[in-house]
């Protein structure tokens, strides 16, 4: 994974369209785009249901482009795009599981990054998602990549509690078996759901 590359839409560049424009997409994107090569930005972005969302809050307080049920929205991108999702949560007021959560998702980023998966990981650098692309277990860090294909490094003990002290790790699994036509139906239900102001 030390390789890894942010995922661009160059199609999307070179028609000045507005592409991928989340960082969990982003993220999804370049991590799927690794697993298998042949990622369609267009698919994703519409599958997932992002390609239909507006952010927007009432205060214009920047945060809230990203505060919304990441357990509802973030593993159903992942199952959209065609993988079983592995998700690990812990929010702000959940204090009495930080510690077991801590250690699960730890040991997921593991297992994932030895299976050749990164991990798309809530505030590794610059408030927003990145990816977990490696790790060092003698001087206990992660090798990170953020949204925007910065390099650097996360101390273990600073996951889901690196200045915002949420725990948010997604990581693909195995493919699974919904077929075009079932996300093409699942999509369109989010877009719908959205616009009625359901998430």
């Amino acid at each position: 994974l030390g390789k890894i590359g942010l995922f661009t839409d160059m199609n999307a560049i070179n028609n000045n369209e507005p592409g991928i424009y989340h960082s969990y997409m982003v993220c999804l994107a370049t991590a799927l785009n690794y697993i298998r090569g042949d990622l369609d930005p267009v698919w994703l972005m519409g599958s997932s249901g992002f390609a239909f969302r507006i952010f927007i809050n009432e205060i214009m307080c920047p945060s809230a482009m990203s505060m919304f049920s990441f357990e509802d929205v973030l593993p159903n991108a992942v199952e959209q795009a065609g993988y079983n999702s592995i998700y690990v949560q812990r929010m702000r007021d959940e204090t009495e599981n930080e510690e077991i959560k801590r250690k699960e998702a730890h040991h997921q980023i593991i297992e994932g990054v030895e299976r050749g998966v990164p991990a798309i990981v809530w505030d590794l650098y610059d408030v927003e998602w990145g990816l977990i692309v490696g790790y060092d277990n003698e001087q206990e860090f992660y090798h990170i990549l953020s949204y925007e294909g910065k390099k650097s490094t996360l101390n273990f003990n600073k996951l889901g509690r690196n200045g915002i002290d949420i725990l948010s790790v997604t990581i693909p699994g195995n493919s699974n078996i919904a077929n075009r036509d079932e996300r093409i139906i699942n999509s369109l239900k989010i877009a719908v759901s959205h616009a009625d102001g359901k998430e």
